[in-house]
């Protein structure tokens, strides 16, 4: 019971941090794809969705709700912001309800700080709520008494969200199967998802999106992704070792402290079933992608090896631990916590860089005529990790968000100008190749009236 009320403290203050963080930065947490989809749900005023990944409409729930009632954007936007945690804390709380015990929501909030950084401003990302999906589902599986239709059919629901969210659940959601069966052996239990996975395999190949038929060629094939040769590499894989140790050293700590309970107990079937995945993952990750430096999406490439190995640890070797030693566990694990809140804090307090450099295209552009304007990107070369492909519709938003004179679409340009200045004064540049025209915005929120681009000549403070 102490330990439960430690749990709990931890979770609580943990959650109400990074809600307060998501309130001051909530227009930062609208980075590239995360913007992109608060966008299009917004103009729409209905969910967006792309690739099949239904999850995404989790995300945008609250969005397509606040629009219907006819919100302002910057109460939206807010709301947004803390919905990506409150998503998290709500599957957390349910499992706390039902089977009273805080591990698991301990553990989700474990999932949105450990070996994120650019997540906390770029929060819509399948994965993420394909994760939190998988906790809930492994939860449900777990229960030993047995199933009712009621839960059977609930449990597939999940599967089949998890499994369309991204592809890299597709292997976490296999992992946690696998685990399971280690410890029931029930076979019966685990036909439908037999079945259920084959068929998703079958219906992502007939149905996938250019972007993603296009991705997975790339990646397998080795007559012209090359990425593979440098596992022969000493010294590259020597710098993506260091890459590992350094951003997801905690992650590998836990692991270790994982791996001595499972030979302590030994089960050593769970034992080898760990390590087969965690490294397929890890070469997986390496055989496609040079990861050496960090980046945003680098992050997101990584981040399924957080739920492999945090998942499993969590929900059953943490468990059943006696008294003192979980209790040691969770203070380590608070430490965690804290480290990468504070990192979190300070990477969104970097990347409001961002938002002051809008701010000040759209208060010089309110002198100038005209709604469109274009900035040459190497101008800002030097902020190129902030002026990003978001920024034609993330300076609409801005500047409808803050009531200004007018609102702008500011567009940086490498090497577009001939193609931007052929757009006709009803379109406008929505992102590199698509166009939109003025009419679809929705006049509700977004003015943009009929004029050319032309370039915003910038008085600095």
């Amino acid at each position: 019971m102490q330990n439960q009320t430690l749990k709990l403290i931890v979770i609580h203050i943990g959650y109400l941090t990074l809600m307060i963080m998501a309130i001051l930065f909530y227009q930062d947490r609208l980075a590239s794809d995360t913007c992109y989809y608060f966008f299009k749900t917004i103009n729409t005023e209905w969910f967006h969705i792309e690739h099949q990944r239904w999850v995404l409409a989790l995300a945008e729930l609250p969005v397509v709700l606040m629009v219907k009632m006819g919100a302002s954007l910057k109460f939206i936007a807010i709301i947004f912001s803390i919905w990506h945690l409150f998503f998290f804390y709500l599957i957390g709380g349910v499992v706390f309800k039902l089977y009273k015990d805080a591990s698991v929501w301990l553990l989700l909030l474990m999932l949105q700080t450990f070996g994120i950084m650019y997540g906390f401003v770029g929060p819509i990302f399948e994965q993420f709520y394909g994760t939190a999906l998988a906790v809930l589902f492994y939860s449900l599986l777990k229960v030993k008494r047995e199933s009712t239709n009621q839960k059977k059919w609930i449990l597939i629901l999940l599967a089949a969200w998890i499994l369309t969210s991204h592809p890299f659940n597709v292997i976490l959601l296999v992992y946690l199967l696998v685990v399971d069966y280690i410890e029931f052996r029930n076979v019966k239990k685990y036909l439908w998802f037999v079945f259920l996975i084959p068929l998703y395999v079958v219906f992502k190949w007939a149905m996938a999106s250019e972007y993603e038929s296009g991705k997975m060629n790339w990646i397998f094939n080795v007559t012209q992704n090359k990425t593979y040769l440098l596992l022969f590499d000493v010294v590259h894989v020597k710098a993506r070792l260091l890459y590992l140790l350094h951003y997801y050293w905690d992650v590998l700590l836990v692991w270790i402290g994982y791996t001595f309970l499972l030979i302590r107990r030994g089960s050593w079937l769970k034992l080898m079933v760990s390590f087969l995945f965690v490294a397929g993952v890890v070469l997986l990750i390496n055989f496609s992608y040079d990861i050496t430096e960090y980046s945003g999406y680098h992050e997101q490439v990584y981040y399924l090896l957080v739920p492999i190995i945090l998942i499993p640890f969590m929900m059953n070797e943490f468990k059943s631990l006696n008294t003192y030693p979980q209790l040691i566990v969770i203070v380590i694990i608070s430490i965690f916590i804290g480290f990468h809140i504070v990192i979190q804090y300070n990477y969104a307090k970097n990347f409001s860089q961002k938002r002051d450099l809008v701010a000040l295209w759209i208060k010089n552009a309110q002198s100038q005529s005209g709604t469109k304007f274009m900035v040459m990107w190497n101008d800002y070369h030097f902020k190129s990790g902030y002026v990003n492909w978001d920024m034609p519709f993330y300076t609409l938003l801005y500047s409808s968000m803050h009531r200004f004179e007018k609102q702008v679409t500011v567009y940086p340009l490498e090497n577009e100008k001939e193609t931007i200045e052929a757009i006709v004064n009803t379109q406008f540049w929505f992102r590199p190749g698509e166009v939109l025209p003025l009419e679809k915005l929705n006049k509700n929120y977004f003015k943009l009236t009929p004029t050319n681009y032309k370039p915003l000549r910038i008085n600095l403070p």
